[in-house]
């Protein structure tokens, strides 16, 4: 099976209609459409092999391409996954990227507004560093510095645990919707805390799921379709918070549901 990273899609009202305008502003061969990865779903491996072939083809064909990969989810991985670094792939790629990483979303940081770029080739960074330096974004702020540094260093013992933990709130979603919801089919995540549960049997547009989990479950959840055409149907749950808190959205969401079989 084959993927076409160029085939046209309809792009109204998503985040596609972002690529169009580059196109328009820098050039139709200065700009190439890439992918778009969420580390709630699989990525099939097809995709995977296709986006190795397409930076294969583009670096070889020599064209000066620069890559972002924003990471900041890398450091959620659940057990049994792995995640690769776009950098990672090969030298070439990775003399060509530039990878952006940061503690907010793995260590509750956010707050501290602190990040950090990662970039091997040596002209680009200092390329980087002089325009950064140049428009004073560069110093930070000293207490979100010395944070990011202790996580990183201090930090792998309690992302091990926080990992677990998370993992244990997936397991209970998944068999509570399997024993008690079967109308709701969760989606087994690869990283993050976040799942997506596939509503699609509960016959429900998106103003109705969204009104149906917060009015009638009590639930706050973010509805499906605000993702793009593809989330139609489906809603997202986070699960970064305590077993018991999560124990009783289930019971309120399986509740919910049964006053309306």
């Amino acid at each position: 099976m084959t993927w076409n990273f160029d085939e046209n899609v309809v792009r109204e009202g998503t985040d596609r209609i972002k690529y169009d305008l580059r196109k328009e502003i820098f050039g139709e061969k200065d700009v190439i459409p890439m992918w778009v990865a969420d580390m709630d779903f699989r990525t099939p491996d097809f995709i995977i092999e296709a986006l190795r072939s397409r930076l294969a083809h583009e670096i070889c064909s020599g064209k000066n391409i620069l890559i972002i990969s924003d990471e900041i989810h890398c450091d959620l991985v659940l057990p049994g996954f792995i995640h690769t670094c776009l950098a990672g792939i090969s030298e070439e790629i990775a003399d060509r990227t530039i990878t952006c990483i940061a503690p907010g979303k793995t260590f509750n940081l956010a707050g501290l507004s602190t990040s950090s770029v990662i970039i091997p080739n040596a002209g680009l960074r200092k390329s980087f560093n002089r325009i950064i330096d140049g428009l004073h974004l560069g110093n930070g702020n000293l207490f979100g510095t010395i944070a990011s540094v202790a996580a990183y260093t201090y930090g792998y013992d309690w992302v091990k645990e926080l990992i677990d933990y998370v993992d244990r709130n997936v397991d209970y979603v998944i068999d509570y919707c399997r024993k008690m919801i079967p109308e709701i089919i969760p989606v087994q995540p690869e990283a993050t805390y976040m799942i997506w549960l596939d509503c699609g049997k509960l016959g429900m547009n998106g103003k109705e799921l969204q009104k149906f989990f917060t009015q009638s479950a009590g639930v706050g959840i973010n509805e499906g379709s605000g993702f793009g055409p593809g989330g139609e149907g489906f809603i997202r749950m986070n699960l970064a918070t305590t077993r018991n808190l999560v124990i009783r959205a289930m019971e309120q969401i399986g509740k919910a549901v049964s006053s309306i079989r």
